[in-house]
């Protein structure tokens, strides 16, 4: 075994330690206790995590160039690491007591996805690594929309195995990225009834099978999917994404209708509306900074000097 291989086996196990031990508090402790600790966590992360602060820094550095300085990049990875324990903690409590979830969580603009829905060809939500995106889906099944999630299988199986059960307690449906075919499949037999499928749109996607979009003034390998999937299904695309307040509570803002642009062939149509979405994700990291997740390396595939990608 490798030392990465093994430095990977004790993130596990510390995870899976971490995982049981705030399983415990969570029948302990009151909620507001565990955004306290999340403050504490978040900032130990930044000082202790040096990779993810290095990825952070420099997503920061490409996405807003000059236009922050040194404290202000602090400032938001520190919040960014605090938004990202205090989401898990959260969701290890509140998924343990959806009443509570319940009431923590408010839909705006519910109308569009009535209205979507109405038209019984499903809807296609489109969202990001942003808030917590976890309370998002639980909150759409909770309110009564059929909800399932197209997501990758996490490296750390346990935790995996985990989350899985957790969705499958409150009814959402797991739609897994691989093998491709599959996961087409099940998410159009889920648009088939109706459903809301769920697409977080912005990660790294250097498989090949994407295109690369502009993202904050460079080009991003982006997935095609939720387009693709609009174009077979006749669903409707939702923009959707859940913003913290300053007192905890959330609430999942609905944008209207995606129109598709059609352009003369499916290649430019899909460039085309790809890269509108993916606007509209950049417009809600513009405004929220501290509510994305900083620590992916979001322009880590970049194209080839031969290859033009232009809308």
């Amino acid at each position: 075994m490798d030392k990465k291989s093994i430095s990977r086996a004790v993130k596990h196990i510390f995870s899976s330690l971490a995982l049981n031990f705030f399983l415990i508090l969570a029948g302990i402790i009151p909620l507001d206790w565990f955004y306290k600790i999340s403050r504490c966590l978040g900032r130990l992360a930044y000082v202790f995590a040096a990779k993810h602060r290095n990825i952070a820094q420099e997503g920061l550095l490409i996405a807003f160039s000059d236009k922050l300085d040194a404290n202000q990049r602090k400032e938001i990875i520190i919040n960014s690491f605090q938004e990202t324990v205090r989401g898990a903690l959260e969701s290890v409590i509140l998924l343990k007591k959806p009443r509570v979830l319940n009431s923590r969580v408010s839909i705006k603009n519910i109308k569009y996805l009535e209205q979507a829905l109405a038209r019984g060809k499903g809807v296609i939500c489109v969202s990001a690594h942003f808030g917590n995106f976890i309370l998002l889906a639980a909150h759409l099944q909770m309110s009564g929309f059929p909800t399932a999630v197209v997501l990758r299988s996490m490296r750390d199986e346990k935790m995996d195995a985990f989350l899985l059960k957790k969705r499958q307690q409150f009814g959402i449906e797991s739609i897994y990225t691989k093998p491709p075919k599959e996961c087409v499949d099940k998410s159009l037999a889920f648009l088939k009834k109706n459903g809301v499928v769920v697409n977080l749109l912005d990660q790294n996607f250097g498989s090949g099978r994407g295109i690369f979009v502009e993202f904050f003034g460079r080009q991003a390998a982006t997935a095609i999917g939720p387009v693709v999937l609009a174009m077979r299904s006749k669903a409707a695309l939702l923009p959707m994404f859940i913003v913290r307040k300053e007192d905890n509570a959330q609430e999942i803002i609905i944008e209207p209708e995606f129109e598709l642009e059609k352009l003369e062939d499916f290649d430019q149509t899909v460039q085309r509306n790809i890269s509108r979405l993916t606007k509209i994700i950049e417009n809600y990291i513009r405004n929220y900074p501290a509510q994305w997740s900083w620590i992916h390396r979001r322009w880590k595939s970049q194209p080839s000097e031969q290859t033009v990608f232009e809308d």
